[in-house]
């Protein structure tokens, strides 16, 4: 779950929570998540490859990638999260185009693939000069925008991605991926321009 987990690991395990990059934790912004390392970036990603082929196995109808909301995958996989610099994994489409590239090599290309993506966290939007002033939210200014996330999911559809679960939001907005009762069905169609 990433800098979304539960900060309990330095509790109980001494070990600070990880990250795609030095990312606040997001229940305790004062402990720091350390970025995962290339070799446990790869590890995730042969994990979510043995993963799929288990479901596979199993008769399990798919597999479902969520990369919104910030858990992981996306922190990896959006600007805001991954600020790395000397590592495989700083280009930020890498980690999630690597990992559909193994589940597809473990399953076939016949095994339904579907991706979870925020088109945009909307952090921006939501805070905006705030995104300035508030410590916790600094970092994340360079949130992935419509374009990219556009051109990031052309290329999960190369990678042999066949569905998508579209919304926008994380954890610091909630109610955007959450939508209150009281807002009508599709209220964030709008917002991506359908």
């Amino acid at each position: 779950m990433g800098r979304v987990g539960d900060p309990e690991s330095l509790l109980n395990k001494h070990r600070l929570p990880v990250s795609a990059s030095w990312n606040p934790n997001f229940y305790i912004p004062a402990i720091p998540c350390r970025p995962l390392s290339d070799r446990e970036c790869r590890r995730i990603i042969g994990n979510a490859g043995q993963a799929a082929a288990d479901a596979k196995a199993m008769t399990i109808d798919g597999v479902y990638l969520h990369g919104h909301e910030g858990y992981l995958l996306e922190q990896m996989s959006n600007p805001a999260f991954n600020r790395r610099v000397l590592s495989h994994f700083s280009d930020w489409q890498a980690f999630g185009l690597e990992m559909v590239r193994e589940i597809r090599r473990r399953v076939g290309p016949d095994y339904p693939l579907m991706y979870r993506i925020d088109l945009s966290l909307a952090l921006n939007a939501t805070y905006g000069e705030r995104m300035e002033k508030v410590g916790s939210l600094r970092k994340f200014r360079r949130e992935r925008q419509v374009g990219e996330t556009l051109e990031y999911v052309a290329n999960l559809v190369r990678e042999g991605v066949d569905l998508f679960d579209v919304d926008l939001g994380c954890y610091e907005n909630w109610w955007l991926p959450h939508p209150p009762i009281r807002c009508r069905a599709g209220c964030s169609c709008p917002l991506h321009g359908w």
